[in-house]
């Protein structure tokens, strides 16, 4: 009675288990295997009671309770071991599949962080152009005029950084030079007002001497 019980607490533990992996498995060769291992270890388990019930009628002769069980084993075994080898395909086929997930997702990533560097780079030579070369070229075209003795033209400053302070101190050099130039325009334009007017008292006094 002391092995039998252990017998069908281990049976039980068994079919209590095996209940439990066909729960979690999809559809399949796998599931139904161990719905059939199922099958047929509940078949196994009452081949063993009518087995013991033989031996017990018999007097308990060994032959006669081996005899009831013998090859009783051999389906669940088999099947459990097609069951194992389907688990362990379908384990494979999934591990591959996420594989081939997992590399797919790498590659789109990749594809990202490309697009994303592409897009960062494109973004500072935009950056640049509209941060140092265009003001750069706008304060070398003001200077050509400078040098050529454009000082109406104002020098325009957009930044406070280097180009910015160039650009300032060349914008006060033009408004030196220009006030300069205009004074001297002025002066030059009394002067001749003045040379004119004493041009005519000249003459008025030569005539009427």
């Amino acid at each position: 009675d002391k092995y039998w019980h252990q017998f069908e607490q281990r049976e039980a533990a068994v079919d209590k288990g095996t209940q439990a992996l066909i729960g979690q498995l999809p559809d399949g060769d796998a599931r139904q295997l161990l719905q059939h291992f199922l099958s047929a270890h509940q078949t196994m388990g009452a081949a063993y009671r009518q087995g013991l019930e033989q031996y017990k009628r018999s007097g308990f002769i060994t032959q006669v309770g081996d005899k009831a069980v013998k090859g009783i084993d051999r389906e669940p075994t088999t099947t459990l071991d097609q069951a194992a080898a389907a688990i362990a395909k379908a384990v494979t086929q999934r591990s591959d599949a996420m594989t081939s997930s997992a590399r797919a997702n790498l590659k789109v990533s990749a594809l990202v962080i490309i697009i994303a560097v592409l897009l960062a780079y494109f973004a500072f030579l935009w950056a640049v152009k509209r941060m140092v070369l265009a003001p750069a070229g706008n304060l070398v075209r003001d200077m050509g005029r400078l040098a050529g003795g454009d000082f109406a033209h104002t020098i325009a400053v957009h930044s406070q950084d280097e180009i910015g302070q160039l650009a300032a101190s060349a914008e006060q050099l033009r408004s030196s030079l220009h006030s300069a130039m205009q004074q001297v325009a002025q002066s030059a334009t009394r002067l001749a007002q003045e040379s004119a007017h004493l041009s005519k008292v000249s003459e008025g006094t030569t005539e009427g001497v």
